[in-house]
């Protein structure tokens, strides 16, 4: 009978050890519902890549299926129990009715590509969303050569006979404060307010924050705003 030697018992632990480390990819908030969204814009959702696996993830490429939908990635690879925030950005163009993306993303691990879901009806007059009404639909920054758009306020006008509460259930965090009332009654009007974050006053971006509004019983719908910050040149 062969006796193993010390040094092969190594040798034999690492290999296993290298061949039994495996990427694997988990993205919380992957799968996200805009619920009505304007035509002509864009909408945007942040969520995390997250590395749950024993060996570093790396990122191949990510399909959209068209040009109309894109990532914005920090790197294309993740460290076993790193993240990186990622955001999708979606251009509505001119669309009218449901529309659907489910954006593929290649990596080094094995199986079946890790796909996403993304989905939302576009509207052409957004401003008669029913059961609540949100004017304005698009918040719309800017900093003018004389004057600046740092804050709007928005209404949010219950048509039914229904009380909703009012959640925001993803709004850009690092670029704006938002206040929003917690719920609307039946034909009621309320109002919330948007601001921009002070590290970003002179910065241009496209973000988007959705509104969920739910019956006590359980029912919801939602209303995706685009926001825009433009700075216009002096010249």
């Amino acid at each position: 009978m062969m006796k193993l030697t010390p040094w092969f018992l190594l040798i034999i632990f690492l290999s296993w050890g290298q061949t039994g480390a495996q990427p694997k990819l988990e993205v919380p908030g992957g799968e996200f519902d805009f619920g009505y969204v304007p035509h002509s814009s864009t909408v945007v959702q942040q969520f995390w890549f997250k590395s749950v696996g024993t060996d570093t993830v790396k990122i191949e490429r990510i399909r959209t299926g068209c040009d109309c939908a894109t990532f914005t990635l920090e790197r294309d690879w993740l460290a076993p129990g790193d993240s990186m925030k990622v955001g999708f950005y979606w251009d509505s163009k001119r669309r009218v009715g449901p529309m659907n993306r489910k954006p593929t993303i290649y990596s080094n691990i094995e199986g079946t590509p890790y796909q996403l879901n993304f989905k939302g009806t576009c509207a052409t007059h957004p401003d008669k969303y029913y059961p609540v009404t949100v004017k304005p639909y698009r918040f719309e920054f800017s900093v003018l050569p004389t004057l600046a758009i740092d804050s709007i306020e928005f209404k949010l006008i219950n048509q039914s006979d229904t009380a909703f509460t009012i959640k925001a259930v993803s709004y850009p965090i690092d670029e704006c404060q938002l206040a929003i009332p917690e719920a609307v009654g039946p034909g009621e009007e309320v109002r919330g307010f948007a601001k921009i974050n002070p590290a970003y006053l002179d910065r241009e971006f496209k973000q988007s924050v959705t509104l969920q509004f739910s019956t006590s019983e359980g029912a919801h719908h939602r209303v995706t705003i685009p926001i825009k910050r433009k700075i216009f040149s002096k010249e």
